[in-house]
């Protein structure tokens, strides 16, 4: 899946978002300020109907702009129309 990923990129109407993915947390961990969960960032290429058409995620170091930025332009073709929060 990552070599037919890394051939392709997603365009056209483009949804994109982190989500988080790992372990519950105890109680003693809630009050701290890491994390025990991987961000990660997930890009859905949408179909005429405005359905999901074509899908690619990618682990994130940080959501943060210096590794989120990079991320989107690898994953999704230049003037494409993305949506995102």
């Amino acid at each position: 899946m990552a070599f037919i990923d890394s051939h392709y990129s997603l365009g056209g109407a483009v949804e994109a978002d982190e989500i988080f993915i790992g372990g519950k947390k105890s109680l003693k961990e809630m009050n701290e300020f890491d994390s025990n969960k991987t961000p990660f960032l997930i890009v859905v290429e949408e179909n005429n109907h405005g359905g999901s058409r074509f899908l690619s995620f990618e682990e994130l170091e940080s959501i943060y702009e210096q590794h989120v930025v990079p991320a989107l332009e690898k994953h999704i073709t230049k003037g494409s129309m993305l949506k995102s929060d």
